[in-house]
């Protein structure tokens, strides 16, 4: 008879596997540190959650974004949690890469625009691939589209232009 592999008692991984495990266990922290910072809506930071599995790419764009006066920044490496993220910590924007585990950009686009609670939040591309998928992103109306390699001072621009940072609260 052919050998199984022996079932996990303990220990055992969430249905996804460890990399779903830790993505998990990360977008928790996330959310703790998040809610800290959520003030009164006149005058909170402006949350973007980046679907970006590259983590020099990420962690660059988390960086700068949050370098900016007003902006708080998340990074979800896995397509799959990017939506409930986006729900947990009531993003201001999202951007996405196109390719990433889980679900890609698209399936994540889609979900975002099926869902009434958040179809609203505007949704910025950021790929290597933007030009391999000019019909996908024309069928779907998709405008916000920044090609890697990208200046960093533009995609900044970019995001300030499609979520302005509230003032600060008069002290």
């Amino acid at each position: 008879p052919p050998r199984t592999a022996p079932a996990r008692v303990s220990g055992a991984a969430p249905a996804g596997g460890p990399r779903r495990a830790q993505g998990l266990r990360r977008a928790d922290t996330v959310f703790r540190r998040l809610r800290g910072m959520m003030g009164p809506p006149a005058w909170r930071k402006k949350v973007l959650v980046i679907g970006e599995d590259d983590e020099p790419i990420a962690l660059l764009l988390r960086d700068s974004i949050n370098d900016e006066v007003g902006y708080q920044a998340v990074v979800v490496p896995d397509g799959a949690l990017v939506i409930e993220t986006v729900r947990q910590v009531h993003a201001d924007l999202l951007i996405l890469d196109i390719m990433m585990p889980g679900l890609s950009g698209f399936e994540v686009y889609d979900r975002i625009v099926e869902d009434e609670s958040i179809r609203n939040m505007p949704v910025l591309f950021v790929s290597a691939a933007a030009k391999q998928f000019e019909a996908e992103f024309a069928s779907r109306k998709i405008g916000d589209i920044i090609p890697k390699p990208f200046d960093l001072n533009e995609l900044l621009d970019r995001v300030k232009a499609l979520c302005p940072a509230n003032a600060e609260p008069a002290t």
